[in-house]
């Protein structure tokens, strides 16, 4: 390159227009026709002027064409839409008490006659929502399914309620184990519990035991607590003596009947 713009005479820094000018002045010059011409000059100066000017011209206008090309696809290719993502769905799914203390494996059918297989972990609470990924509607041009919102009810409550994570229930016992306690059968949610009444228990007497809620998950570390109020069971006989007690005490000169 640099040989090319010592045979045209110029300076390395020349323009490309300095190069046209140099060459078309030397080749009236060394032209074979011309008086005094050289034909290997000539050739020299030819070869020179390609090298400067002729070759970067044809880079320029291959550049330009595949430019010119380029805009030429881009403005007949579609436009690419853009990926939407499907809708969620929301959905309602009631469970037991024993569901909720133990877990459960539920079946929920959708509008539409689709099933989802719902999985519900040990500590779940009614208001929780259960997030089923990819399971709502389906996405649009590429974009992600929509996911299943489950939110989470008390249905069956079997006889007990319900408070916070806390359970509460019942359990009735003739008037002889509570007066002198021992060991009862507790049918709790999370099935057959064995548990101690102590001696002299009255009637409304409530025992807690700690931990036996429901269970903690998630956000709600603590489990909850099982409280069981006493309550006196019907016997034969007790109405009866029961009356006769009332009667005996409201007048104690009174003959028993």
């Amino acid at each position: 390159m640099n040989d090319s713009y010592a045979i045209l005479g110029l300076d390395k820094n020349a323009s490309l227009h300095e190069a046209r000018a140099a060459y078309r002045r030397l080749a009236k010059i060394w032209h074979p026709d011309a008086s005094g011409g050289d034909e290997t000059r000539f050739l020299a100066l030819n070869q020179a002027y390609q090298t400067l000017v002729r070759q970067p011209e044809k880079a320029i206008s291959r550049r330009r064409g595949m430019i010119s090309a380029f805009w030429r696809k881009a403005k007949t290719t579609p436009k690419t839409k853009p990926k939407v993502r499907g809708a969620d769905i929301q959905a309602r799914l009631q469970l037991s008490l024993k569901d909720m203390v133990c877990g459960a494996s539920r079946r929920l059918t959708l509008a539409g006659g689709r099933v989802l297989e719902v999985e519900c972990p040990p500590g779940c609470g009614a208001g929780d929502v259960i997030r089923l990924r990819g399971a709502g509607h389906e996405g649009k041009n590429g974009g992600k399914n929509g996911d299943a919102l489950i939110r989470l009810q008390v249905g069956d409550t079997q006889g007990c309620t319900l408070k916070g994570r806390d359970i509460h229930l019942k359990l009735a016992i003739d008037l002889p184990r509570l007066r002198s306690g021992g060991k009862a059968d507790l049918y709790a949610p999370q099935g057959l519990l064995k548990i101690t009444v102590p001696p002299l228990a009255g009637p409304g007497t409530r025992l807690r035991l700690k931990g036996m809620g429901l269970p903690a998950q998630g956000k709600n570390k603590t489990p909850g607590d099982l409280y069981v109020r006493l309550i006196c069971a019907d016997t034969p006989g007790f109405g009866a003596a029961l009356a006769r007690f009332s009667r005996k005490w409201a007048n104690p000169l009174r003959k028993s009947a």
